[in-house]
């Protein structure tokens, strides 16, 4: 019996790493073939947040051949959990050579018995040069920025979309020049990124005047508010006064200053706010930039009283005060309205009761050493 030997067993190839499973079934979202993508479709997962970086990556995935098919079945689920999260998607840039781009969204929100509108701005920009990222960054702002000020009320929303989107077409520019400043025969990277700049500044201007008009109306709207407020304590005051005082002070000169101060001073917000003299942002909320307007007609009264009693005390000239309530009033209400529509008089009488109380204050030991 012949013993034949067993031929030796040929080398083993290294094992193949398994393809990482993704989280959710791709079939739910239409992909039936291979899954090669898994970290597209794990954003899909639930509680997971879709930024609009990672539909970017999908988009630049169909670049390749041979994840094309995958890769846009991926973005078109990962768009749509976008939408979902964000709002409506109103427009959305992309581009070519490098991986960024922009999204503008629109959400409208019930709070309370109010329908609050928002558009934001979503953008990606992974390789810019320190002034192209500053471009993006003053682009964010200033949608920030329109929806501070424009956001929230139904009679804004026209401004507010005009806003975003000369915001987010300021944006393309800035990622049109950092896009093209990447392709191979890019050879005019300082004149994009001027324009990109230009660009910028335009609608930073443009949108700039629209918050401040829109500040302006809310900052007035706080205005009336105190301007009623002063009204009221006006009133609250001038029953004091003759209840417990009067015959120390005329009520009705008192009433006449306080109301008429809170009168110059709507008077003169109204006059700035219609001459573009107020210029006003949305650094504060609304409801902080209605309460800072409020206080500017109960700051007139008070100088309209300062100035009234400044005249009645002698300290802004000779005055002559007559037991009429009417001469009284009518002098009050003048004084008042002035000081109101300009605190330089309600100053300058402070200034000038300052120096007789020096002068007076110095002349005190001379007569007591007499």
């Amino acid at each position: 019996m012949v013993a034949t030997a067993e031929p030796a067993p040929a080398p083993s190839s290294p094992p193949t790493p398994p393809t990482p499973v993704p989280d959710v079934s791709p079939a739910e979202y239409g992909w039936d073939g291979p899954v090669r993508l898994p970290d597209l479709w794990d954003q899909l997962a639930p509680g997971i947040l879709v930024t609009f970086a990672k539909v970017i990556d999908a988009r630049q995935a169909t670049a390749d051949l041979e994840y094309r098919a995958e890769a846009r079945a991926a973005e078109v689920a990962l768009r749509r959990k976008f939408v979902d999260q964000n709002g409506q998607l109103l427009n959305a840039f992309y581009c070519g050579n490098i991986i960024a781009g922009c999204a503008l969204t629109e959400r409208t929100e019930k709070r309370g018995r109010r329908h609050v509108t928002t558009h934001t701005l979503y953008t990606t920009l992974n390789r810019a040069t320190p002034e192209l990222a500053a471009l993006e960054h003053r682009c964010n702002v200033l949608a920030v920025r329109a929806n501070s000020a424009l956001g929230g009320r139904a009679s804004t929303v026209s401004d507010l979309r005009v806003a975003t989107d000369m915001a987010f077409s300021a944006m393309t520019r800035v990622l049109r020049a950092a896009d093209e400043a990447a392709a191979p025969d890019a050879t005019k990277d300082s004149q994009l990124i001027k324009a990109a700049a230009q660009e910028v500044a335009e609608a930073e201007r443009v949108v700039g005047k629209t918050i401040e008009r829109e500040g302006g109306f809310t900052y007035f709207q706080g205005v009336l508010a105190g301007a009623v407020l002063a009204f009221v304590l006006s009133t609250l005051l001038g029953i004091a006064t003759a209840q417990y005082w009067p015959k120390l002070i005329s009520t009705a000169g008192l009433v006449g200053a306080l109301v008429f101060g809170a009168l110059g001073a709507v008077t003169s917000v109204f006059q700035r706010i219609s001459a573009d003299g107020v210029t006003l942002t949305f650094t504060p909320s609304r409801m902080r930039l209605m309460a800072l307007g409020s206080l500017r007609p109960l700051v007139g009264s008070t100088f309209g009283v300062v100035a009234y009693l400044g005249i009645v005390a002698g300290v802004l000239g000779s005055a002559t005060v007559t037991a009429s309530a009417s001469s009284a009033f009518g002098l009050a209400a003048i004084t008042g309205f002035a000081a109101g529509f300009s605190e330089r008089l309600a100053t300058d009488v402070v200034k000038r009761a300052e120096a007789i109380g020096t002068v007076s204050t110095t002349r005190e030991p001379e007569a007591g050493g007499s």
